[in-house]
């Protein structure tokens, strides 16, 4: 697989394309693409950014099989705690979708390098449509990471959302931590 050519924390990204029917774009299998993230504006980024945190969109990409998706990032030092990165992929039209084939876990794992070297996955659950866990990143820090999926449509889902939040070594967090990261994660 190829990364996206960002430094950094960015070079974990991966854009993988599936063409299952309608066009589709799967975050974990497929045929890898390379794609160029540009730094944005926050204020035009779909996802609500948080205060510190860095916008980045791919604009619309084409699917190798016909239809085009979004990419869309914000990622970097947050406020309280050590690093937050929120992720999104959505459909650039009605007739696009994105698929979700594999686990919580893979799917974090396969976004950033900080869930890809982790460890310790588990904990977590279900809130507010939205599945969560917690892991420790390669530093030894907790985090938590989440994925939330947009409205159904034929192939999978108009998008999906997915963020990691870590903390310090000494600072374990709570549930309730967990679900504001979840409930400050927002589209526009």
């Amino acid at each position: 697989m190829q990364g996206c050519g960002l430094s950094g924390d960015w070079s974990m990204w991966r854009v993988l394309v599936a063409g299952l029917g309608a066009s589709t774009l799967s975050a974990t299998q497929g045929l890898a693409q390379t794609v160029t993230w540009s730094e944005i504006d926050c204020a035009s980024s779909r996802i609500e950014p948080l205060p510190g945190l860095k916008c980045r969109s791919t604009g619309s990409v084409a699917n190798p099989w016909g239809g085009r998706h979004l990419l869309w990032s914000v990622a970097g030092p947050t406020p309280g705690s050590y690093y937050s990165h929120l992720f999104l992929s959505e459909g650039a039209t009605a007739a696009d979708a994105v698929s979700v084939q594999h686990s919580l876990v893979d799917h974090l794992k396969w976004m950033n390098q900080r869930a890809e070297n982790g460890t310790d996955f588990g904990g977590g659950g279900r809130y507010r449509e939205t599945d969560w866990i917690t892991f420790k990143n390669p530093q030894a820090n907790y985090c938590v990471g989440f994925r939330r999926l947009g409205d159904s449509r034929r192939m999978g889902f108009a998008w999906v959302m997915a963020g990691i939040r870590c903390w310090g070594a000494k600072h374990q967090p709570t549930t309730a931590q967990a679900h504001q990261f979840m409930d400050e994660a927002r589209l526009r």
